[in-house]
């Protein structure tokens, strides 16, 4: 197959792929990365949190309703 003109190829590394390897070593480098601290504080939610999945509740039928009399 033909590869067309406007085409826009890379050739070799993309990028820098020992990144993810790099220590970081204090808090104040991940600061100038702009990383906010977290508070020590943190406690992931259980299956109780979620929303339920339930059968619907059954349905009120409004076809024959009771007569009411008429007030005198």
């Amino acid at each position: 197959p033909q590869v067309l003109e406007t085409c826009v190829a890379t050739v070799g590394r993309v990028s820098n792929v020992d990144h993810n390897k790099r220590v970081i070593g204090k808090a104040g480098r991940n600061r100038w990365l702009g990383k906010r601290p977290h508070t020590g504080l943190w406690h992931r939610k259980g299956g109780w949190a979620g929303r339920k999945i339930r059968p619907l509740p059954p349905l009120k039928s409004y076809v024959h309703l009771p007569r009411v009399a008429a007030p005198p």
